[in-house]
């Protein structure tokens, strides 16, 4: 985006880390499931408060995000070191493992959105299934593959849009079953919702040519912003704003130089009255960044507030205020 000289500077800017506290009760959770003829049991523990945490976050249309979060590590790091002792213990190679992994998740039961939240669309955090002891097939896949992530194993998300999400586990030529091929690898189905699928066994319903969406798990930010504006100061011919922005990333790796441009445009196009650019500043996964600027406007010219964010691993987002008269 091209812009012009700028004047002024940033007036403030506050970094809140949003971790949560553990000063709430203890919420338990028995699990018991077969796998190759054996009973397995593990028990969940984890504050309420780290659960509400996680449900307290908005929602968000990019799946990769609920898998790659690094505040549910410990959490996953307590289930998936005990699923790989398990498996030691019983002598699995690298493959039972991961069916062993599979057989956990898809002993949950299955429950709707729609049901259990009221919403029609609702990921889960990996925290959340666990606590709520299931979940839809986002909500599993999801679980699975951020498990599988811990254990150190290649994953992506299949997503088939308004169908169904599965999880592709990277694989070589010895793994039989269906596959997709992405960035020159072999990502094998798993089926995370009923019991008993194996690597690379499909449903029938989603056979081949059926099209997935591959969904990337590398850790990424996702900025969101929000700004009030109110009149600060007057003299005869112009009014000055202040204009509060807070800047959000709810993605699962750092923004970094994060910058806001903020503009009184005039309705002369190419003209503005005022504009500021913020310093650039780090933003950690779900942390915020507050901004305060101070804009002067004339009085009754058409005059339209103009807001733009960015980094240099963030896209650019953008808004716009209706056009008024100060």
């Amino acid at each position: 985006m091209k812009r012009p000289v700028l004047i002024g500077s940033l007036f403030a800017l506050i970094l809140v880390s949003v971790v949560a506290t553990s000063f709430g009760y203890t919420i338990q959770r028995p699990y018991e499931w077969n796998f190759q003829g054996e009973t397995w049991t593990w028990t969940l523990s984890v504050d309420s408060k780290d659960y509400e945490f996680f449900k307290g976050l908005p929602r968000v249309d990019d799946l990769s995000i609920y898998v790659t979060t690094p505040y549910d590590d410990k959490f996953l790091a307590s289930l998936a070191n005990s699923l790989e002792e398990g498996a030691k213990r019983a002598g699995y190679d690298e493959w039972d493992t991961v069916n062993l992994v599979i057989s956990f998740v898809q002993s949950l039961p299955y429950t709707s959105d729609k049901a259990t939240t009221g919403y029609d669309d609702y990921p889960r955090y990996p925290i959340e299934t666990l606590v709520d002891q299931g979940g839809d097939c986002e909500d599993t896949a999801i679980l699975t593959a951020a498990l599988l992530r811990q254990m150190g194993y290649d994953v992506v998300l299949l997503n088939y849009p308004n169908i169904h999400t599965a999880v592709g586990i990277a694989g070589d030529e010895t793994v039989s079953g269906t596959y997709y091929e992405y960035n020159g690898r072999r990502y094998f189905y798993l089926e995370t919702t009923g019991e008993g699928w194996q690597i690379g066994a499909m449903p029938d319903e989603l056979q081949l040519p059926s099209t997935a969406t591959i969904v990337d798990l590398s850790p990424k930010p996702l900025l969101t912003f929000s700004w009030k504006s109110m009149p600060w100061q007057w003299d005869n011919n112009t009014v000055t704003y202040q204009v509060k922005l807070t800047i959000n990333n709810y993605g699962s790796f750092a923004s970094y130089d994060t910058r806001c441009y903020v503009a009184f445009e005039s309705n002369q196009e190419g003209y503005v009255w005022d504009q500021r650019e913020s310093n650039a500043s780090t933003i950690d996964p779900l942390a915020w960044g507050t901004l305060t600027f101070y804009l002067k406007a004339p009085r009754e010219k058409w005059t339209r507030l103009s807001i733009n964010v960015w980094s240099n691993n963030h896209p650019e987002i953008s808004d716009q205020s209706e056009w008024f008269k100060p």
